[in-house]
């Protein structure tokens, strides 16, 4: 009976490993993000540009409905300065390997001065 018991405590523990990382998959989790940045985003599943609403999370990531990207580089402009910020987080490897460009206008608020941005990214999953 003991045998039968550790057998099914070992199959659930391996079904859980399993299927947790399909469950965390489906959505951003997490306080202080950040929704409502619409941008355009061109190539990988966005094929040659689509219009989305971007999701910030923790770092240089955002997420795209289930898709969780990584950003490689970004070139920021904030309004009335003519030189531009760019942003490089490096090479990112072992990931999805699909690459695309988002760019958007975020406008001015009580904490932001307002900013142009392009960014280079990689999708997670």
């Amino acid at each position: 009976m003991k045998r039968y018991l550790k057998a099914v405590v070992a199959a659930c523990v391996v079904a859980f490993a399993i299927l947790l990382p399909a469950a965390q998959a489906g959505a951003p989790r997490g306080v202080g993000l950040l929704t409502g940045h619409e941008s355009h985003c061109v190539g990988g599943p966005f094929g040659s540009g689509m219009d989305v609403t971007l999701t910030l999370s923790a770092g240089s990531s955002f997420w795209v409905g289930d898709m969780h990207f990584l950003v490689q580089e970004a070139t920021i402009t904030f309004a009335g300065d003519p030189v531009p910020l760019v942003y490089s987080s490096g090479l990112k490897t072992g990931l999805a390997g699909v690459t695309v460009t988002c760019s958007g206008d975020f406008p001015a608020s009580d904490t932001s001065p307002g900013y142009h941005v392009v960014s280079h990214d990689v999708l997670v999953r």
